[in-house]
């Protein structure tokens, strides 16, 4: 298999059909992932509006996160109080549903003037 694991014949479903090692490195659909990164992300790497995207609900309190996922993959929240971290695991082993995934922070934030939050797919 190629260095990062995905699958050849997922690679071919795509159009890519030599020199695998090299596809896994191209960024093909300008969302900014590399092919390697759409297939763990479940998006489709030759479709520009295929993406991974998480929204954050400040104004609510407390705060929520939704991101979109796909079947089969589990996803994790980090939460950090700057963008350099260090990152904390907030929740992990949520499992994609295939539609959007609302995650709601119920920690008291009450004397935390900020907070960042990425969310990491764990893997097929």
């Amino acid at each position: 298999p190629p260095p990062y694991f995905t699958p050849i014949q997922w690679l071919m479903s795509y159009g890519f059909t030599n020199d695998f090692d090299a596809a896994e490195l191209l960024s093909t659909n300008g969302n900014g992932f590399t092919v390697w990164q759409d297939y763990l992300a479940g998006l489709n790497p030759t479709n520009a509006t295929s993406t991974f995207g998480l929204q954050i609900a400040p104004a609510h309190t407390p705060p929520q996160i939704a991101f979109n996922t796909v079947i089969g993959r589990t996803y994790r929240v980090h939460w950090a109080i700057s963008p350099g971290g260090p990152w904390t695991v907030l929740r992990d082993g949520i499992a994609g549903t295939g539609g959007d995934i609302s995650f709601t922070d119920s920690r008291d934030l009450s004397q935390t003037r900020g907070m960042f939050y990425r969310v990491a797919v764990e893997g097929p």
